[in-house]
C-alpha cells in the first residue's frame, strides 16, 4: 500500500520567503501519492495565510495557525492529524527541487513505516559562498551537505537536517513527537529536534535512508554564513551535544571522565590556534571554545531532561489551527 505524502513547513515571519519556498513546490514534480503542502505558522501573524492563499487550489496547499513560537509543537500539532502519511518536513526559506518529491514518494512506495528519509542541502548564498576554510564550520544548511554516493544509502546515526527530512507521522508520533524544548529560536535552550527524533527513531528499530535525487537548496541569509553566525552556532549546536551526552545511561562517570579528558585536550588545541596569527585557525579556536561552552552548558540541562515534562501546559491544550485553502 502506498500512503499519502504531505510536505509540512512550519513557517515564522518571512513571507516573501514562503512565497518563493511554494513557488517552487508548485512548480516540482508530483507523485500520485502527493496529497497536499500544509504551511503551519507558529508565533506572530505574519500574513502567511494570505501569501497561501495566493496559489491555486490545484497546488493542494493549506494553512493553519499555532499560537506560541516553537516550531516542534506547532509540526507536531498538524501531525496528529495525518497519521499513515509520509511527512517531507522542510522549511519556509528553500527551493524544493523538480524530482525531490517523487524520490521520496519512490523509495516509500509499498511501505506504511519502518524507515525515514533525508537528501542532500545545498546552500545558495545571498552575499557569496564563504572561504572554503570556513565550510566545515559552518551548520550543515549554511555549509551544505551531501553523501558521497550516488544510490540510497542507509545511515547509522542522525544525519538529516530540518531543512529536508521525511518521515511517517504515525511513527514520529510513537516516539513521542519532537521536543518542544527544542528548536530555532533564542527563547528555546537549543536547535536539535531534528537530529533528536531521528536518534530516537533509530533506537525504535527504524531504519534511516539517506536519498541522493532528494535533494532541496536552502537559501543562506547576509550574515549567516560568516563568522559569527559559525561562532553562534558552534555554541549553541554544543548545547544540544551536551544535552544528548547526559542523557544517555552510564554517562557518570566513565562518559563524564571521557568528555572531561576532551575538554582538556581541546584547551590546549585553542591555546595553540589562537597563537597560530593566521585567521583560518584563529577562528576554528573561536568555535571550538564556543562549542564547548554550549557543551557544558547542555550537560548541566541534560542531567534532569528526561525527568521534566516538555511544555506540559501546551501539549495538554487543545491544538489552536486554522485552515485555509
Amino acid at each position: 500500500m502506498t500512503h499519502s505524502l504531505h510536505v509540512l513547513i512550519a513557517a515564522c515571519g518571512q513571507p516573501e520567503a514562503l512565497r518563493q519556498t511554494l513557488h517552487s513546490l508548485a512548480a516540482c514534480a508530483k507523485p500520485a501519492s502527493y496529497a497536499g503542502t500544509i504551511v503551519v505558522e507558529n508565533g506572530p501573524r505574519a500574513g502567511l495565510d494570505q501569501v497561501v492563499a495566493e496559489f491555486p487550489s490545484a497546488h493542494q496547499f493549506s494553512y493553519q495557525y499555532s499560537q506560541p513560537p516553537n516550531k516542534s509543537l506547532a509540526l507536531n500539532r498538524v501531525l496528529a492529524g495525518l497519521s499513515d502519511s509520509l511527512v517531507v518536513f522542510t522549511d519556509d526559506d528553500v527551493s524544493v527541487q523538480g524530482q525531490t518529491l517523487a524520490a521520496y514518494a519512490n523509495h516509500a512506495a509499498g511501505k506504511s513505516g519502518g524507515e525515514f528519509y533525508g537528501g542532500p542541502i545545498v546552500p545558495r548564498y545571498e552575499e557569496g559562498p564563504p572561504p572554503a576554510w570556513l565550510v566545515p564550520l559552518l551548520p550543515r544548511t549554511a555549509g551544505g551537505w551531501r553523501m558521497p554516493v550516488d544510490k540510497p544509502a542507509e545511515i547509522q546515526q542522525p544525519e538529516f537536517v530540518g531543512p529536508n527530512f521525511a518521515a511517517f507521522a504515525a511513527e514520529i508520533l510513537r516516539v513521542g513527537g519532537f521536543d518542544a524544548r527544542l528548536g530555532p529560536g533564542a527563547h528555546l535552550v537549543s536547535p536539535g529536534e531534528d537530529t533528536e527524533i531521528q536518534a530516537r527513531l533509530l533506537a525504535a528499530g527504524v531504519r534511516g535512508y539517506y536519498l541522493p535525487h532528494a535533494e532541496i537548496h536552502h537559501r543562506v541569509e547576509r550574515g549567516a554564513s560568516g563568522v559569527e553566525f559559525a561562532v553562534h552556532r558552534a555554541e549553541r549546536n554544543g548545547i544540544y551535544w551536551g544535552i544528548d551526552r547526559a542523557r544517555r545511561r552510564g554517562f557518570a562517570p566513565r562518559g563524564w571522565l571521557k568528555v572531561y579528558g576532551q575538554w582538556l585536550n581541546d584547551r590546549l588545541r585553542i591555546r595553540r590556534w589562537r597563537r597560530g596569527g593566521e585567521e583560518p585557525l584563529r577562528v576554528r579556536a573561536e568555535c571550538l571554545a564556543a562549542r564547548w561552552r554550549g557543551r557544558w552548558r547542555g550537560i548541566q540541562l541534560g542531567w534532569n531532561w528526561d525527568r521534566q515534562a516538555p511544555w506540559d501546559e501546551l501539549t495538554r491544550a487543545a491544538p489552536h489551527q486554522r485552515r485555509a485553502a
